[in-house]
């Protein structure tokens, strides 16, 4: 096994999954400690939703079991778990995809911990979030395994050095 450079990222690492993001932030810290810049501050992060496919559905969960569709359906239809931002509000929901139709067979507010509004523009509040939203899903039927991926738009740190 060829030893990667140090700072250089994993061919597999898709800069949209939340273990991506953490891994690219990480390695940019460091560098930018290498060139003595102070970055005390947690990143920043700007996003929209987040999404994760559904491996199975739980007793009580609404829709079809995803092993029990036929061949053809199941190679056509996909369910995802999505966590949606809106304002300082989450929103998860759980969605049948069946060829370009996208049927919502869950959706609620995320709550927040102790009734208190938590910064998700950090990579740790978002990832609380959606250890909640996972969850909260889970309680609701639907088993989800993997990364989360994110879309986002800006991801920054304040240099003060």
């Amino acid at each position: 096994m060829r030893q990667r450079a140090s700072g250089e990222l994993p061919s597999d690492l898709s800069g949209r999954s939340l273990r991506g993001l953490t891994v690219l932030t990480g390695t940019a810290r460091r560098k930018l400690v290498t060139e003595r810049w102070d970055t005390e501050e947690p990143w920043r992060l700007r996003w929209t939703s987040c999404g994760s496919d559904v491996t199975e559905l739980l007793d009580g969960a609404e829709g079809a079991e995803l092993s029990g569709r036929g061949a053809d359906e199941a190679e056509e239809a996909s369910c995802c778990v999505t966590a949606q931002k809106d304002g300082d509000a989450h929103t998860v929901g759980a969605l049948d995809v069946r060829v370009a139709e996208a049927h919502v067979t869950y959706e609620a507010p995320v709550p927040e911990p102790d009734g208190v509004s938590q910064d998700t523009e950090t990579l740790e509040g978002l990832r609380n979030l959606l250890e909640r939203a996972a969850e909260q899903v889970h309680e609701a039927g639907y088993e989800i395994h993997g990364d989360w991926t994110v879309n986002w738009t800006e991801c920054r740190v304040l240099l003060t050095g």
